[in-house]
Order: structure tokens, then sequence, then C-alpha cells
């Protein structure tokens, strides 16, 4: 019954989306370049060793750790992004997948457009509620943490032996680099948030 009711559902977003295109010639809204956010393949992290210092290496895998995080949420927020770009397409992409973590509230939609306002809700919710906290939790974290950067480096000098020393101080380089770029793409990610907000409740 729950097949039936998927495919019913894809048939009638496939013909509401052939009537969208048909009526109007566009497949987008007018808002799509507003909502678009760096790809997750454009955020590169910088790998980072590991010594005989635990404080050196807390600064050290920490950075990695909020930008690979801040990455992430550039992935969350490009899903979104797909979805609002063409609701009907979509769902209907999602409703044909052998799995999706969204049948549920698909299955569970009476027609389209009420599955547009679920999804329109859910993501709502997951940009309010998960993504703008994560993002202005990472962002006061690396601020904080690359506040200590001096520090960091002169744990590296400490360092017994010279190669170690010239590989940590290289590594702080990148910590550093990892940390700006973390926060300037959270404060990046909390715009693009805010105007996703705003268009899924709008």
């Amino acid at each position: 019954m729950k097949k039936l009711h998927l495919l019913v559902l894809s048939t009638l977003l496939i013909l509401a989306g052939c009537a969208t295109s048909s009526s109007t010639g566009k497949s987008g809204p007018k808002a799509t370049s507003e909502t678009s956010s760096k790809k997750k393949s454009e955020v590169k992290c910088l790998k980072v060793g590991s010594y005989d210092n635990d404080d050196l290496n807390t600064f050290l895998k920490t950075s990695y750790d909020l930008c690979n995080l801040t990455s992430t949420t550039v992935e969350q927020l490009d899903e979104i992004n797909d979805f609002l770009e063409d609701p009907t397409a979509w769902i209907s992409n999602e409703v044909n997948k052998a799995a999706s973590p969204y049948k549920q509230a698909l299955q569970n939609a009476a027609d389209p457009a009420a599955a547009i306002q679920s999804m329109k809700k859910q993501f709502a919710n997951r940009v309010k509620e998960e993504i703008v906290k994560e993002l202005t939790a990472s962002l006061l974290d690396a601020k904080d943490k690359m506040a200590g950067s001096k520090n960091a480096l002169s744990a590296a000098k400490d360092l017994g032996g010279y190669k170690d020393k010239l590989n940590a101080a290289k590594d702080v380089t990148n910590a550093t680099k990892n940390y700006k770029t973390a926060i300037s793409l959270a404060e990046e990610l909390q715009k693009q948030a805010t105007r996703i907000v705003d268009n899924l409740t709008g």
C-alpha cells in the first residue's frame, strides 16, 4: 500500500512539474541565486600532524575538525538549496530512491503540495534548531582556539629535534589557516542559513 502511495505521489509530482514548466518556462524560483552556497569540494581543510605536546596537538586537531565540520554544513545547506530550486523534482527524486531519510514524511503526505510543505517545515526546523546552533558554536570555538596560535607556535619551538620543530611550526601555520577557513565559512553560512529560512517560511 505504501509503495502504491509513493508511486501515485511520484506521478503527481512529475505531472505538477510538467505543468509548472509549461506555464512558466522556468524550472527554479527567482531566489535561487540568493540561496546558493559553496560546494563542499571547494572547502580545503589542511591536514596536520601530532607531536609530543598535548596542548599543541589539541590546537592542531581542533582546527582540522572545525574546518571539516563547517564543510559538512555546506553539504547540508546544498541539499536544502537543491530542494528550494525545484521542490517538485527534488521530492520526485527522493520518492524514487531505494532509501531516503525523507520517505516517511513523503508517505504521510496527502498530495504534492502537502509533501512540499512538509519538507519546508522539516528543513526550516533543521536549519534553525541544528545547523545555526552548530555554526554559532563552531564560530566561537574557532575564534577562541585561534587566539592561542602564538602559544601553539611557542610549543612547536620547544619540541625536541630540529625536524619536529620545523614540521610543527608548519602545522601551526596550516592550523591557523584551517581556523580562518572555519571562521570565514561559518560567518558566510550563517547568512546563507538566514536566507534559506526566509525562503522556506516566506
